[in-house]
C-alpha cells in the first residue's frame, strides 16, 4: 500500500493527497438474483410437520393428509391402506402465506432494484474469492406462515383424551422459538454465472437454461472461498442437483396464543361419528431475499509521471496484510499483540483464545480448536488447513513477515530469537473446503435440510428422535417443492 503525498500548488503552505483510487474504491459490478419462495414455504411446512407429530407417539395418526399436495402422493409410498376412505385417527394440515407481512417494517419493500444494490455491502458476502475477484452476497427476510391443523377421530372419548393430551403438550397461550438449521438454495443462475466467471465450463441446454459439466469441481471451489457450508443435492421441485447453503442457529419463531377448538362429532341417525380437534400456528422464519453478485473488475491503471519541476513528493509506507496468502486461503481472523511492560524480549504468543470461536459464525457450531485436536489424533498437522503469519511495522524484512513456527498442541507461537519488536499483527488464514468439508461430515447435513438443534429444555422428554433430526437422526421428508 502506498500513499502519494503532493504540495497543492494553489496553496503552497497546504499538502493534499493522492490515493490509489482503485485500491481504495474499487468498481464493483453487480447482478441481483431473486431465490425460489417456494423453497422457504416447504421447508417451514416440513418443519412444522416433523414438530407437531412429534407430540405424539409413533404412527398415532394413521392417516395424515396435506392440502395442496400432489393428489397421487400416497401411492408413491407402496403401502397398502384404504386411501379412498381415510382411517381415524387422522389429521388434516393446510397452510396459508400472509403476502403483506413485512415484519414491523423491516423487509418493507421501498427501494427499486438499483437500491438494493446499493444496499449490499461487499464486506458482509459470504463468498469471497479474492483472487478472481468475485463475490456472492445474500439479504433475508422473515415470511410469516400460518398452519392449521384439523384432527379427526372416531369416537367421542378418543377425542378428549386428545385434547388434554394436545392441551399439555403445546404451549397454547405463549409462544416460543426454536433454532434450527436449515438449507437455503442458490439461483442456479446465480451458479453459473459464478462458474463461468471462475473458469469452469457451461453448457447451454435447450429449450432454454445452463448446466455446470463439473458439478463437484465447482462445488470444491465454492466450498474453497465460502464461509458457510454449500450442498450439492437433488431439489424434488424439478428433480435437479442444484447448490445450497446450510445456514445454522436461524430461529423459527411459533405464535400458539389460540388455544384449540373441539366440536360436537357429526350426526349420523342416532350415532355420533368424526369428533375433530382444530388449532392454528403462526411461524415466522427466515427466508432469503435476494442474492448479490459482485464481480469487481481492474482495468489497466496507467500512471502518468510528471517532469520535475520543484514539486516535491513525499511517500510513506503502511503495512498492508495480504487478504489471501500464498496457498490462495481467504483471511479467517486477525488479532494483534502487544509486549508486556517487564517482557525484554517475546519469545512466544499464546493464541488459544482465537482457536476457541466457532469456523461459522454459530454458538454450537465446530471451533478450530475442535478441528485442531481431531487432526492432532489422526496424526495431521493443523497445518495442512490453518496458515498463521505474524506481521511487525519493521518493513524491511519482506514486508514485515516474520519466520516464525506453531506449537499446536500448546496453541503458541514461537517467533525468532531476538525479536525486539513490541508489537505484533497476527493473520490466520483458513483452507474453507477443508473446514466446511469437515463440518458436512461432522454435522451429517446430506441427511436432512432442516435440523432442529438439541438443546431444547423439552427435547429429552419428548422423545423426538424418531422423527426430528436430532444430532443426525432422518427427519420425515414432505415433498411439497
Amino acid at each position: 500500500m502506498r500513499f502519494i503525498l503532493q504540495k497543492d500548488e494553489e496553496k503552497p503552505n497546504t499538502i493534499k493527497e493522492v490515493t490509489h483510487q482503485d485500491r481504495f474504491k474499487p468498481k464493483l459490478y453487480n447482478t441481483l438474483y431473486i431465490p425460489s419462495w417456494v423453497n422457504g414455504y416447504s421447508i417451514g411446512l416440513e418443519f412444522i410437520y416433523n414438530w407437531f407429530l412429534s407430540r405424539f407417539p409413533d404412527k398415532y395418526f394413521r392417516t395424515i393428509h396435506i392440502l395442496g399436495k400432489h393428489p397421487f402422493d400416497d401411492f408413491r409410498r407402496f403401502e397398502y391402506g384404504e386411501y379412498v376412505k381415510r382411517e381415524k385417527p387422522a389429521v388434516s394440515i393446510g397452510s396459508s402465506i400472509q403476502y403483506d407481512f413485512d415484519d414491523n417494517n423491516l423487509d418493507i419493500h421501498l427501494f427499486g432494484i438499483d437500491g438494493y444494490m446499493r444496499r449490499s455491502n461487499l464486506q458482509r458476502s459470504f463468498f469471497k474469492d479474492m483472487i478472481n475477484k468475485l463475490y456472492v452476497s445474500f439479504t433475508a427476510e422473515v415470511m410469516q406462515l400460518t398452519f392449521t391443523f384439523r384432527c379427526r377421530f372416531e369416537t367421542r372419548a378418543e377425542q378428549l383424551d386428545a385434547y388434554k393430551r394436545i392441551e399439555i403438550m403445546f404451549r397454547f397461550g405463549c409462544t416460543e422459538t426454536i433454532e434450527a438449521d436449515m438449507d437455503f438454495h442458490i439461483p442456479y443462475e446465480l451458479a453459473c454465472d459464478l462458474a463461468q466467471d471462475a473458469g469452469f465450463d457451461v453448457e447451454a441446454q435447450k429449450p432454454l437454461g445452463e448446466k455446470i459439466t463439473d458439478p463437484y469441481g465447482f462445488l470444491s471451489y465454492l466450498n474453497s472461498h465460502s464461509q458457510i457450508p454449500v450442498l450439492y443435492k437433488l431439489r424434488y421441485i424439478n428433480d435437479k442437483h442444484e447448490y445450497f447453503i446450510r445456514m445454522r442457529n436461524m430461529p423459527i419463531h411459533l405464535d400458539m396464543r389460540n388455544k384449540p377448538d373441539a366440536d360436537e362429532g357429526e350426526q349420523e341417525g342416532q350415532t355420533s361419528n368424526n369428533f375433530n380437534i382444530e388449532m392454528q400456528f403462526v411461524m415466522r422464519l427466515p427466508v432469503p431475499k435476494f442474492y448479490v453478485y459482485y464481480n469487481e473488475l481492474h482495468p489497466e491503471q496507467k500512471t502518468v509521471v510528471q517532469p520535475s519541476n520543484g514539486i516535491n513528493i513525499y511517500s510513506m509506507r503502511v503495512l498492508d496484510i495480504p487478504d489471501v496468502n500464498s496457498k490462495g486461503w481467504t483471511q479467517f481472523a486477525t488479532s494483534n499483540y502487544l509486549k508486556d511492560e517487564n517482557e525484554k524480549l517475546v519469545q512466544s504468543i499464546d493464541i488459544t483464545s482465537l482457536f476457541d470461536a466457532p469456523v461459522n459464525g454459530a454458538n454450537r457450531d465446530v471451533s478450530l480448536q475442535t478441528l485442531i485436536d481431531d487432526a492432532i489424533k489422526v496424526g495431521i498437522s493443523p497445518s495442512m488447513f490453518i496458515d498463521i503469519k505474524v506481521f511487525t511495522n519493521d518493513l524491511q524484512t519482506d514486508k514485515g513477515l516474520l519466520l516464525t513456527n506453531m506449537d499446536w498442541e500448546h496453541n503458541k507461537i514461537l517467533l525468532p530469537k531476538n525479536t525486539f519488536n513490541s508489537y505484533f499483527y497476527i493473520s490466520i488464514y483458513l483452507d474453507q473446503k477443508y473446514v466446511n468439508d469437515m463440518m458436512i461430515d461432522k454435522q451429517r447435513m446430506y441427511r436432512s435440510r432442516v435440523n432442529i438443534l438439541p438443546h431444547l429444555p423439552d427435547r429429552k422428554e419428548l422423545k423426538l428422535s424418531d422423527r426430528i433430526t436430532i444430532e443426525g437422526t432422518d427427519a420425515h421428508r414432505v415433498d411439497v417443492e
